[in-house]
């Protein structure tokens, strides 16, 4: 596992409004620029706001910074990159780079956990946070850092670790903790201000039941926090004294007074909302805990706790209220609450698509409890997207809401009706294609062991006379039944059908069978594309098919690998040979079709190498005493290779000499 770097520093340091920096290392090297998008909408999903980048040239850095500004993430660049074309993207002018700060102080913490790394170097002021590595076990760790810092990352980057909190622990409270158990107190400046306690376990041993005694920020006095129920190795950052109408805690609960707050929690608040008299919060909770607020009126609905109706216990002198924070189920260990506070004398409710088609148009419609209301309304989208309002009655309004063509698929973005004010509904939606395509069959390249990402353009093979048959799976991601046109067309090939109808219902997928065939007999590799249209939308695929003889092997160039460079592929009915010129000539990977076995070679020449066809199913590497001969047959499970060769090992490859041959080791079966 590697290293997670936490960076000792002030958020002030950052020319970035106030909050955790909350970073993932992006090797975007590592990845086809098609995939980068895919790959940061994920790390956002995660909850982190930034990506580190460590080097790269201007234009690759400019084509990050765009998706950045589109996600709304930060560029963290860990080599500055001087280009005039970088300077809008800069932080000084409001972009999404940010510069490698100087005078910071920087310390590693242990790695082995994720969950212990984060919330130590939290506990110690560090504002300022970089995952190097992204490890899928803990990938619901990482989840829910962002959780927090998405949510509450404004107020979390205002506290700091205050010296001096005083334990009592147990009834009648004592000054000894439990073994193992470590506390630390991190509070805003100033008096009465929001406080958090940071809890670790690193036992191997519960918490069970416990009962801490702190003092309240807002009156000096104890505070009882009960129900501290932490399993062994977990991790709770609870609140303490949050004012439910100070935004950095609920952006929505503005009707609130200054007075009425959370007054604690002995579970991990991840956010705050109050929309149509409901008040919500969601907690993560590994255990057990108690949600005590400190509220002006009594509350009038019912709450809805871990699914459930519950009961709560209200005291009128104290004016406060006491609830159980039902424990998540792992490993998210997520919790809702949900209070009625008040019967609400206006309400507003939200329908919508189930996700907003990219350059269309959506409708969402907002029922009002009033006329009045309706014509005191909004609806907030993403700043630069256009909203139109047209009335259908009274009380109902249908947002006629323009998604931008260049937002990012797969991305969140959250629509809200603000009446007299006051956010009264939100929803947060998808955003996605107006269709989307799984063709069938689908190549795979293995660029690192165990390691496959598809080839594009889509390839496939056939051997003449054979056709090539495809199956296209096609989703309509709208919700309302759609006519798509598929048209296939490329130089060289005949098609059957050429062009197809296809009527998909809203949500639904329908499969597209069509063949293509090289009518001419002329083996070699054949470009094409795959169109899709719906209205004015358009999708078009790339598409390679090769075409070979069963008399000879063929020889093609592809960028397999997708690294912006074409390899030379040798390939016959049973076996395929990606040589790298950039390489040195080395074997990518040979792979023998419709099984599992797949070889590489290792320690080839690092530079380029000149590649030449010299024969049917033969090309020669290099220039001079540098040069070696691969060879392929026209139906052999074999290829030969005259010049050095180092085979990595693999089952189903055996090397005699210079052939190297590829057959399915005896557990190995065919793929279906």
């Amino acid at each position: 596992m590697k290293l997670l770097a936490a960076l000792l520093m002030t958020a002030a340091a950052w020319a970035v409004e106030p909050g955790f920096i909350y970073s993932a290392t992006f090797p975007y090297q590592e990845y086809p620029r098609d995939l980068w998008a895919g790959e940061l909408v994920r790390l956002k999903a995660m909850g982190f706001n930034a990506v580190r980048v460590d080097g790269g040239g201007a234009a690759e850095v400019t084509e990050l910074a765009r998706l950045a500004r589109r996600l709304g993430l930060k560029v963290w660049l860990e080599s500055p990159v001087q280009a005039p074309e970088l300077e809008p993207f800069r932080a000084v002018r409001g972009g999404p780079i940010l510069e490698k700060p100087s005078g910071r102080a920087a310390r590693l913490v242990d790695p082995s956990n994720y969950l212990f790394a984060v919330r130590e170097a939290w506990a110690a002021g560090v504002k300022v946070i970089n995952c190097g590595t992204m490890v899928e076990e803990q990938r619901v760790v990482l989840a829910r850092h962002g959780a927090l810092t998405r949510n509450l990352g404004k107020l979390l980057a205002t506290v700091e670790p205050r010296p001096g909190a005083r334990w009592r622990w147990g009834v009648p409270p004592r000054a000894v903790l439990p073994r193992g158990l470590r506390l630390a107190w991190l509070a805003a400046p100033g008096p009465r201000g929001p406080a958090f306690i940071s809890a670790l376990n690193p036992s191997d041993g519960p918490v069970a039941g416990g009962v801490l005694t702190v003092t309240d920020p807002r009156t000096a006095r104890p505070l009882t926090l009960r129900s501290v129920n932490l399993p062994a190795r977990q991790a709770l950052w609870m609140p303490v004294n949050l004012p439910l109408a100070m935004p950095e805690v609920c952006p929505t609960c503005s009707s609130f007074a200054p007075d009425e707050r959370l007054v604690s929690a002995t579970a991990e608040l991840v956010s705050v909302s109050f929309e149509n008299g409901v008040l919500a919060m969601e907690f993560v909770a590994p255990g057990e805990g108690e949600l005590v607020l400190e509220l002006a009126r009594q509350p009038e609905g019912p709450l809805l706790a871990g699914a459930m109706l519950r009961t709560f216990d209200w005291d009128a002198k104290t004016h406060r209220l006491k609830l159980r924070i039902p424990a998540g189920r792992a490993p998210e260990f997520r919790s809702r609450v949900g209070l009625g506070i008040e019967l609400p004398d206006s309400s507003v409710f939200l329908k919508a698509p189930k996700r907003l088609i990219l350059g269309s148009t959506a409708v969402v419609t907002a029922t009002f409890s009033s006329p009045e209301l309706a014509g005191r309304a909004r609806l907030l989208a993403p700043a630069g997207w256009r909203v139109r309002p047209e009335s259908r009655g009274k009380s109902e309004i249908d947002y006629q809401v323009e998604v931008p063509a260049e937002a990012v698929a797969g991305d969140m973005v959250t629509l809200a009706v603000e009446a007299e004010g006051k956010v009264a509904q939100s929803m947060t939606l998808p955003l996605a294609p107006f269709c989307s395509l799984r063709i069938d069959p689908e190549e795979l390249f293995e660029w690192r062991r165990g390691k496959v990402r598809a080839i594009r353009p889509h390839l496939a093979a056939t051997v003449l006379p054979r056709r090539r048959t495809y199956g296209i799976r096609l989703r309509n991601q709208s919700d309302e039944i759609r006519t798509f046109e598929l048209v296939a067309a490329g130089e060289g090939l005949e098609f059957q059908p050429s062009q197809v109808e296809a009527v998909v219902a809203g949500g639904l997928e329908r499969e597209v069978t069509l063949s293509a065939l090289a009518p001419g007999g002329r083996p070699g590799l054949y470009r094409w594309n795959l169109v899709v249209r719906q209205g004015s939308q358009v999708v078009e695929t790339p598409m390679a098919l090769a075409v070979i003889s069963p008399d000879e092997a063929l020889v093609y160039q592809l960028d397999i690998d997708r690294d912006g460079a074409a390899e030379w592929v040798l390939e016959n009915q049973k076996i395929r040979v990606v040589v790298s010129p950039r390489e040195g000539g080395r074997l990518l990977e040979f792979r023998l079709k419709g099984r599992e076995v797949v070889g590489r070679e290792v320690g080839a020449g690092a530079g380029p190498a000149e590649v030449r066809v010299v024969g049917a199913g033969k090309v020669e590497v290099g220039e001079g005493q540098a040069r070696r001969r691969i060879s392929l047959g026209a139906a052999d499970a074999f290829f030969e290779v005259e010049g050095r060769l180092t085979v990595e090992p693999a089952p189903g490859v055996r090397v005699e000499g210079s052939r190297v041959s590829l057959a399915p080791a005896a557990s190995t079966e065919p793929r279906p």
